[in-house]
Order: C-alpha cells, then structure tokens, then sequence
C-alpha cells in the first residue's frame, strides 16, 4: 500500500514537471563558452555540476524537497549577488522527527558537534534542540518563528538566526549579522530586549544566550523579519528595498525559476557524457542568465522608483525565455565587484587576499552536515572568512567584497601598490 501511494506520488510530481518543462532555446554555444570564461561570468560563483552533484548523490530526497533546495538556492542567489540584501538564508525542511536537510537530520550533526566542542558546542546544541522539539510540537498546526540570538565568537560581530514556517513542512532560516566586540554582551542584550524583555531579562553571558532561544506567534514572517533588521541596525530604506526585491522576483521570475529546478531535476537523471546531457546543462545555464539578467532589472527599476510602469507584473510566462536569453546575448550579464578589478580570482582582486564573495550552494551545504558541521556555523564561519584581509602595506583590515581601491587606515591604493609590485588589474 505504501509503494502504491508512493507510485502515484511520484506520477503526480512526474506530471507536474512535465507541464513546467520551457521551450527549448536555440543556444549560441560559442557565445555561451566565451560568457563563462569571463572572470565576472556568474558561473564563477554558481555552480551547475554542484547543484546535479547534489541531486545525484540524495536522490532518494522526494522530488518536492529537491525542487525546494534548487530554487531557495537560486532566489538566494541573486537576493545576495543582485540585490544585495542584508542577509542570507538557509532551507530547511521539517518532519516528525525533526529538521532535515538533504535526507539528513540536522540534530545528529549538532549532537556530534557537543562531542567533540566545547561548552559552547553543547550550549548550541541545546538551544537549536529548543527550536527543532517547538517546530515538532506544532508540526500540524501552525509552527511559530524561531528567534535564536549567536554573540560574538571569533570576530567583532555575532548573529541572529530567525528561523520561519514556509508551510508545506518548509522552514526558511534568515541569518542576520550586528556588530559587538568579541567580550562584551551589550548590543546583544539590546536586541534580545527588543525582541522580548522578559526571556532575556536575566541572561549574562554567551552560553546562556545559546541556550535559550525565543518564539513569536505571527501571522506573517515577513513582518518578523523586518522588525529583526531594524533591531540590528539596517536601515528602514534598505529593508524596504530588500523585502521590494525579494516580493518582485517571487511575483514576477516564478515561472521561470521553476522552469530552471524542473531542468535540473531532468539533467541529473540524465545519463553523463551525453549529446542529452550537455544540451540540457547549456538550457539550465541559459534559463538561469535570464532569471539572472532580469533580477537585475528588477532591482534597477525598484533603485529608481519605476517599478510598475510597464506590463510585467504577473508572472513571465515560459514563452517569453527564449526572448530573454536572445537579450541576455547583448547585454551579458555580470557580477559587478566595484572598481575596474572584479572581486573574483585571487590574481585580480583589489588587493592581494581579498577574497571572493562566496557563494555557498546545497553541495557545501550537504559536505558541511556530512562532516559534522552545522549549517550555521558554516554560514557564519564563511561571513567571517570573507569579512576582510590584511592591507599589504599597514597590515590592517580591509573589509573585503566591497570593490575597494585603498585601504581605509593607510591611504595605499591599488595603483599604488600595482607600481610597487609590478601587478596591474586585468
């Protein structure tokens, strides 16, 4: 009987992939190969073979959760890359026995972290613990939004992790950074005073933070989420401009993101090495410029106020990608790192060790969970990673992934220090 309701599970999933397949683009694959060889190509930064990589090895994951991942991947995507916003994200999926990643649970992870940490570790584990046996409780009804305060660790800034009921057994996690010198509690006491006086009333140090997470009962997570960035600091403008941007590509790129997972999925049942296999990646590839392209029209028009003024507001239609693509073909487009050097590889960046803004697909997300690390301390550990690097004349921080072109403390430029060192910009 169980197999029975599977097959017809399955059926239904097969149909409605089908009924989401776009036409079949005519592709310029000598236009394509010279695009991704570009340094600011956004195939430097998102991977097609890592997201197949990902559904070939977890493809006993149901077809629903997997079409989840691909497109909370892609809508995190251009929301960090396109829109810049103030935060990133992380998809979790829940079930009766708790959060799931990947077919994986993610409390096994935290629990083999405790293990192996410190007092820390533990304190983490029994404050995610917290969230995950909440989340369980009100599997069936409606879940309330987890609000989980991280102080600072190994950098001058901690985070916030606010974790939303998506429904459907989806949770979304939002991951918010604030400022706070490694030591001291008092900016995290202030926003765990805005968010609820009376949990954190007593709390005194890092650990207790941890433990103890808090829940809000509304109606809308957005809501949530705007009230938590005005509370760490990010302007009512820009929330207001991320929150524009993140409704307009739901409202206006669905249809085509869907189209973009719907190719996924067939590519990686798609046997390798194939004429099959390479016209599909160059299909997926050429669906994703074009949600990536019009992403960046979207936040061009909301910049500037015109949003609206034309007859783009319901959902494209599949018809329309093949247009897309064409305009994509004149006007490529690119990841912007500031300045004439893009922040892409090492060679070209502004200076020497500032990093490349890293983008973390579902294969690092699954490499992290398999060995034994949890997903946010993976995220957070990346955001400090890239947070900056040492100037080559003063040797003090520059923030990275700014596009800057001299250090803030010295005065060094790039040309400077490209005249000293016999190394330009491409």
């Amino acid at each position: 009987m169980i197999l029975e309701i599977r097959s017809r599970e399955d059926q239904k999933i097969g149909t409605y992939l089908q009924k989401n397949i776009p036409p079949r683009q005519e592709i310029d694959t000598s236009w394509l190969a010279r695009y991704e060889n570009r340094s600011d190509s956004i195939f430097k930064y998102y991977s097609i073979d890592n997201e197949v990589k990902f559904l070939k090895q977890r493809k006993e994951v149901p077809t629903e959760d997997k079409i989840y991942y691909l497109e909370e991947n892609v809508k995190r995507f251009i929301g960090e890359f396109v829109g810049k916003v103030p935060y990133t994200t992380v998809p979790y999926t829940i079930n009766p026995d708790g959060f799931d990643y990947g077919g994986m649970h993610v409390m096994d992870t935290y629990r083999k972290a405790a293990q192996l940490g410190e007092d820390r570790e533990k304190a983490e584990t029994d404050g995610f613990g917290r969230i995950e046996s909440e989340f369980i409780k009100h599997y069936k009804g409606i879940s309330p939004t987890a609000v989980w305060i991280s102080p600072p660790k190994i950098a001058d800034y901690g985070f916030v992790f606010l974790l939303t009921p998506q429904g459907n057994g989806n949770v979304k996690e939002y991951v918010l950074r604030y400022e706070e010198k490694r030591g001291e509690l008092i900016r995290s006491k202030e926003i765990a005073s805005n968010i609820d006086p009376h949990t954190f009333f007593d709390i005194k140090s890092t650990n207790e933070f941890l433990h103890t997470p808090t829940f809000i009962y509304s109606s809308s997570p957005q809501d949530s989420l705007q009230a938590l960035l005005k509370t760490v600091g990010v302007s009512q403008a820009k929330i207001n401009q991320s929150l524009r941007f993140e409704r307009e590509i739901d409202k206006r790129l669905s249809s085509w993101i869907r189209a973009y997972s719907t190719i996924m999925i067939n590519l990686s049942e798609t046997p390798d090495n194939t004429a099959a296999y390479l016209d599909k990646t160059q299909q997926a590839k050429a669906i994703l410029l074009s949600v990536y392209s019009h992403a960046q029209r979207i936040r061009d028009e909301i910049n500037t106020h015109s949003y609206g003024s034309h007859d783009f507001i319901q959902p494209l239609p599949l018809e329309y990608l093949s247009r897309a693509f064409a305009h994509v073909q004149q006007n490529s487009p690119l990841v912007q790192g500031g300045g004439s050097c893009p922040v892409v590889e090492s060679h070209n960046n502004t200076f020497p060790g500032d990093t490349q803004q890293r983008f973390l697909s579902n294969m690092d997300f699954f490499n992290a969970l398999y060995k034994n690390t949890p997903l946010e301390t993976k995220v957070t550990s990346e955001n400090e990673k890239a947070s900056s690097f040492p100037c080559p004349q003063c040797n003090r921080p520059i923030p990275s992934g700014e596009g800057r072109t001299s250090c803030p403390h010295c005065g060094l430029t790039k040309q400077k220090h490209a005249e000293k060192t016999g190394t330009t910009c491409a």
